[in-house]
């Protein structure tokens, strides 16, 4: 629009009191049709929002109606309940979660749910995690009712189950069960509830402590009529209250179940005088050097293998699997397999000749399986790293150092760790630590960082991770794909570590 004050817009021009009368005259028209806009736009914006209101019903009206013909409505349950099944996991059993199957599919809508509760097979195969024996009664009663639901949906098919246990006491105890309100005596343990399932035991797999495994030495060779593989291990971790026993494994009739092909168990465990049907075995694993001989000529029929040495010939061996510390060449020399499709060779490092190393990444377990005998990395090992003097030390020229799952590692230790490596011991020669990572399994129980805040103005970075006050029960507990650790809060382990 053109106006004979353009030449003034945008500056700071005082105009006069003649001016200001005709600036004012100037607008009034504008100002006017401002306000007619206004209005109209008003009108149009109320006329959008009824066609809006009109659109959003006429749109809820046909999305309603299309799902009533969508195609998986139509799929007949027989079909469903086949797709069903498909998701279930293939490379172990399902977890009492409800973030996958076949829990999962009966949260979709309740036509889905009754077919997945009418379908005994998508409960036929389950992994149960027995909580500890001091969490509160409520949780293992809950977990134990949780099971008997599930399996009772399974009718009568053969199931697939997978124990993990680390309940070492044959008699719990429940310390929580009073602040919980809880009054009832404590349950029993899964695997003795268990047993009332076992007439359709299929595929078992048990990883507990040996006491838990007497339970089933009152099951005969008749409780198991289709029992087909077995597999008994111990956790990862030996308690240190709990003495070694020998288990007499030739009163478990079960191992005698006339349908039994594949047996596994801890090596250290295994016993060539169980009462298995050697000449029906198709799997086998876990076996030492001094057994595998003897035990490998009583099954022709084997077909998978597990050993930590070289077996003898086996012509029908399609997977094998080698776990030695100092794996010896000569020993594959004799290996003989002419259907071998398979094969894992896994061995360790048993001495490192030259401490030249610059990073150092360490991984501890409370108690590690080493000839039944407890060995954690703890404060005196660590202090083995710690530069008083440079020729006593391990690894003088290290420069990072990440050790995960900490379980026997103090707060105080790691200070006086850090203290001497980036002090050198009063030496002139520059620090050569440049990074440190240490995941505990522990709460924190003194605060370091202050202590260190020197050394990480100097440029060290430190980054130390503790455990939640109180862990959850996870339903992935001893599972190949479980979140590791499962009861950690997410993000827990960075990709780097």
């Amino acid at each position: 629009m053109a106006s004979s004050y353009a030449r003034y817009l945008g500056t700071n021009y005082c105009p006069t009191d003649a001016e200001v009368l005709e600036i004012k005259d100037l607008i009034a028209g504008p100002i006017h049709q401002l306000l007619s806009l206004d209005e109209k736009i008003a009108q149009l914006r109320k006329s959008i929002e009824k066609l809006e209101e009109s659109r959003q019903t006429l749109s809820s009206y046909v999305a309603q109606h299309s799902a009533l013909i969508s195609p998986i409505r139509r799929i007949p349950e027989d079909i469903l309940s086949e797709i069903f099944f498909a998701s279930l996991p293939t490379h172990r059993n399902c977890v009492m979660n409800a973030s996958e199957a076949p829990v999962l599919l009966g949260r979709i809508c309740s036509s889905w749910r009754a077919v997945s509760l009418t379908t005994p097979r998508l409960w036929a195969k389950l992994h149960i995690v027995e909580p500890r024996h001091d969490a509160v009664n409520a949780k293992v009663i809950q977990r134990l009712n949780t099971m008997k639901t599930w399996l009772g949906r399974s009718g009568q098919c053969p199931l697939s189950i997978s124990l993990h246990s680390e309940n070492f006491n044959e008699a719990p105890s429940f310390p929580h069960a009073e602040q919980a309100g809880m009054s009832a005596p404590p349950p029993k343990s899964l695997l003795n509830e268990l047993i009332s399932f076992v007439g359709r035991w299929k595929h078992v797999k048990f990883v507990a402590p040996r006491a838990a495994f007497q339970v089933l030495a009152q099951l005969t060779v008749t409780d198991v009529p289709i029992l087909e593989s077995v597999n008994f291990s111990l956790p990862n971790i030996i308690h240190p209250d709990v003495p070694d026993r020998n288990t007499d494994w030739t009163r478990y009739g079960i191992f005698n179940g006339p349908c039994v092909s594949s047996f596994s168990s801890s090596a250290y465990d295994f016993n060539d005088s169980m009462p298995l049907r050697w000449h029906l075995l198709t799997e086998l694993s876990s076996l030492d050097d001094e057994k595998a001989w003897q035990t490998l000529y009583r099954c022709p029929q084997l077909r998978i293998c597990e050993l930590s040495h070289p077996p003898v010939e086996l012509v029908y061996l399609h997977s094998l699997r080698l776990e030695s510390s100092d794996m010896d060449s000569l020993l594959l020399t004799r290996l003989i397999v002419p259907n071998l499709r398979k094969f894992f060779l896994a061995s360790c490092i048993s001495h490192l000749d030259k401490a030249t190393m610059h990073h150092l990444a360490l991984r501890d377990y409370e108690y590690a399986v080493t000839l039944g005998s407890p060995f954690p990395f703890d404060d005196d090992i660590l202090a083995m790293f710690a530069l008083e003097r440079e020729s006593q030390c391990c690894c003088p020229s290290l420069q990072t150092l990440t050790i995960q799952a900490a379980h026997a590692i103090s707060d105080r230790a790691l200070q006086q760790f850090v203290v001497s490596r980036m002090t050198m011991a009063g030496t002139d020669a520059p620090p050569s630590l440049k990074r440190i990572r240490v995941q505990f399994h522990r709460p924190m129980e003194l605060n370091i960082m202050a202590g260190l805040e020197p050394f990480m103005d100097a440029g060290l970075e430190i980054e130390t991770r503790y455990m939640a006050p109180l862990p959850t029960f996870s339903p992935w507990t001893g599972l190949p794909d479980a979140p590791y650790p499962a009861w950690m809060p997410p993000g827990i382990y960075p990709a780097h570590w």
